[in-house]
């Protein structure tokens, strides 16, 4: 059985079930930037892949800030494997892209569980070597502040 554990694209460490990750966004109005925004990347954890397999990461976005924001575009990328012999590659685990309607605004001070997901599938044909692997997956976004 693989387990895969949803990483934080800001953050070095991979571990546990829950991923931290800060994303960046620049405000803009006209060309002109106004500074960096940040907002949080919540996936699910995700077992009991075997050959065959088809499951969701289900995504939370956490906005602390001030105002509300847009979210644009999100994405999983596979980053890697606790296996050699089951490197991390698209010939292992593929990552599909959200499966969700986008644009996404999220309200000041708020937590939001999006109605898509991040869909991931192995192959039927993979070594039973990737039975036990452990697989680190990147989830990243982009927005921008929204209208109040």
């Amino acid at each position: 059985m693989a387990i895969l554990v949803i990483g934080a694209v800001a953050s070095t460490a991979l571990s546990g079930c829950r991923s931290g990750a800060t994303e960046e966004m620049v405000p803009s109005a006209h060309g002109q930037s106004y500074g960096k925004l940040s907002f949080d990347l919540e996936g699910g954890s995700l077992t009991g892949l075997f050959p065959g397999a088809r499951r969701r990461i289900s995504v939370t976005v956490v906005n602390k800030l001030e105002h509300p924001i847009r979210l644009r575009s999100l994405d999983g990328r596979l980053k890697s494997s606790s296996r050699r012999e089951c490197p991390a590659t698209s010939a292992n685990l593929n990552i599909g892209g959200y499966d969700g309607v986008l644009p996404v605004t999220v309200k000041a001070h708020a937590r939001a569980k999006l109605d898509g997901a991040v869909p991931v599938t192995m192959p039927k044909n993979v070594s039973p070597k990737c039975s036990s692997t452990r697989f680190s997956i990147v989830l990243s976004a982009t927005g921008s502040q929204a209208a109040r």
